[in-house]
């Protein structure tokens, strides 16, 4: 084991993140409440730089993600609800669909936090419960090749999910969501779209 200094004590504050370098790797340094953190500096879902993100409720946000959705609530477009495990959100979804009627979601990173929203998204199916789930996915040049995290999520929601795509950098993102959410939602007539 080696030591590293990367900044002077005090100089990150607290309930902050930043990038700092040790040796030759890159570290999202935290200070959360009292006490210092250091982590790799590539989110795992997508590797996001997670020196650039926020700590938010003791938890370290990835800025790719979270700064998107918290954009989108300061306009009014949606309500974030943090959930700690994948279960919990699909069936968290699920559960405000049924009692609403309206369009909820819920997300998880690939591979395994992707599967672990398969039981609630079965509850949502079931009882025909509007809920779109979003998936992190590997990057599209080592899809397919065994890559850490590397899962045919396509084919592991193809009995649960209405409609799926995957999503690419030159996708037209709008037209997906617009298509998912209007797979998602009860059709007309009191049918839904199951």
């Amino acid at each position: 084991m080696s030591w590293h200094k990367v900044s002077e004590p005090g100089a990150l504050s607290e309930g902050r993140v930043t990038t700092v370098v040790a040796g030759r790797r890159s570290i999202a340094l935290t200070h959360h409440d009292g006490r210092y953190g250091a982590l790799d500096n590539h989110c795992p879902h997508q590797g996001g730089p997670l020196g650039e993100g926020s700590i938010e409720g003791g938890w370290l946000r990835c800025p790719w993600l979270a700064d998107a959705m918290r954009r989108a609530e300061e306009r009014g477009d949606l309500t974030f609800v943090g959930i700690r495990h994948e279960g919990a959100a699909a069936f968290a979804a699920s559960a405000y669909g049924k009692l609403t009627g309206r369009l909820a979601a819920c997300f998880a990173i690939a591979g395994p936090g992707s599967t672990n929203l398969l039981t609630g998204l079965y509850d949502a199916k079931v009882d025909r419960a509007p809920v779109l789930a979003i998936s992190g996915q590997v990057p599209s040049k080592v899809m397919g090749r065994g890559a850490f995290q590397d899962l045919d999520l396509t084919a592991a929601f193809a009995d649960v999910a209405v409609w799926s795509k995957v999503v690419h950098a030159g996708s037209d993102h709008a037209e997906l969501m617009t298509l998912a959410c209007k797979h998602a939602r009860p059709a007309h007539r009191g049918r839904w779209s199951w």
